[in-house]
């Protein structure tokens, strides 16, 4: 028999209305200009789109002030209920309209979860 780790998946499969949040992940391309300029950007992964998730603020928000005008930042996790090995510290995930930079990527040794480690980036 297989070793089903700590947390069953049962007791995962359980916990789905918990995962009240639908998350798309971007992944980063380069795009040249016609003067030959590279230009990075994102375009949303059509496998990872509408992934149910949970996501929890982990620590206070902290802002620092820019010329440009204020850059607020949020550290938060984002618990997805199954194993995404496709997602890196490259991509970004969108909730809605707000925007995170995946900092870091964690899957339990059971392949029972994914969690991120995110940081909200806003310019106002």
């Amino acid at each position: 028999m297989r070793n089903q780790g700590l947390v069953h998946p049962r007791l995962m499969a359980s916990l789905r209305g918990f995962r009240n949040v639908e998350v798309t992940i971007e992944k980063p391309i380069s795009t040249r200009s016609r003067s030959g300029a590279t230009t990075d950007a994102f375009t949303a992964d059509p496998a990872l789109t509408g992934l149910p998730a949970r996501i929890a603020v982990m620590k206070e928000q902290a802002e620092r002030k820019l010329p440009s005008g204020t850059l607020t930042e949020a550290t938060h996790t984002i618990e997805f209920g199954r194993v995404y090995p496709t997602i890196t510290e490259h991509d970004r995930a969108r909730i809605g309209a707000t925007l995170y930079d995946i900092l870091l990527v964690t899957a339990d040794s059971a392949g029972t979860y994914t969690m991120l480690g995110v940081k909200e980036v806003r310019v106002s």
